[in-house]
């Protein structure tokens, strides 16, 4: 099977799993903020922890969102916001 199906299954097997779990807390009368809250707090540590077993985790300038504020793309610019 592509690599690619198997990816988006997995996908839609995580996203059924979610929303599962959201009706479930929905029916618990638990409010919708919360649920995104602690989505955010279990989805975080789960993607730093797959990129350091994959081996694929580069920390660099642009990893702290300094590169997103500078105007342009040269290094000098990215010092010049991050100071």
């Amino acid at each position: 099977m592509n690599q690619s199906i198997i990816y988006a299954i997995g996908a839609m097997i995580c996203y059924g799993f979610t929303d599962f779990i959201y009706k479930q807390g929905a029916n618990a009368g638990i409010r919708a903020e919360h649920f995104l809250m602690v989505q955010g707090w279990c989805f975080l540590p789960l993607v730093i922890l797959y990129a350091l077993a994959t081996h694929s985790l580069v920390l660099d300038q642009t990893g702290f969102g300094v590169r997103l504020l500078a105007p342009s793309s040269s290094s000098a610019s990215i010092i010049s916001y991050a100071a």
